[in-house]
């Protein structure tokens, strides 16, 4: 049995570090590990594209409320990390990473950030 990545990231539009996670993911199909993409938002195109393509796409709907304890929508994320069992939490873009630290904390899972910068000062 493949060990999983659950990738977490903000959204799946078509950008730099969606481009970069989606490439990652289409191009390391065949190793040891399973990779299952989750977008906070919706599937976008890049989603789509990953889906076309046989990996497994979650989106959670989240809008810019993202950590509003109003929004129920936070939990249908929690229910995904149950179901799919990751070995490694991997976030992409800023916001992800901040829900990845509650997804590590709350499942004892190892975290790793993607921080992509084009300046460093």
């Amino acid at each position: 049995m493949k060990k999983v990545i659950l990738h977490v990231i903000t959204e799946l539009n078509t950008g730099g570090a969606e481009n970069i996670l989606a490439n990652l993911v289409k191009f390391s199909k065949d190793s040891k590990y399973s990779n299952v993409v989750v977008s906070l938002s919706d599937e976008g195109p890049i989603g789509k594209r990953l889906s076309s393509f046989g990996f497994k796409v979650h989106s959670v709907g989240l809008n810019k409320k993202i950590l509003s304890i109003k929004n129920i929508k936070i939990f249908k994320l929690f229910f995904i990390v149950i179901k799919e069992r990751p070995s490694i939490i991997q976030t992409w873009l800023y916001h992800a990473d901040f829900v990845g630290l509650f997804l590590h904390f709350f499942f004892r899972k190892p975290l790793m950030w993607t921080i992509l910068c084009s300046q460093v000062p």
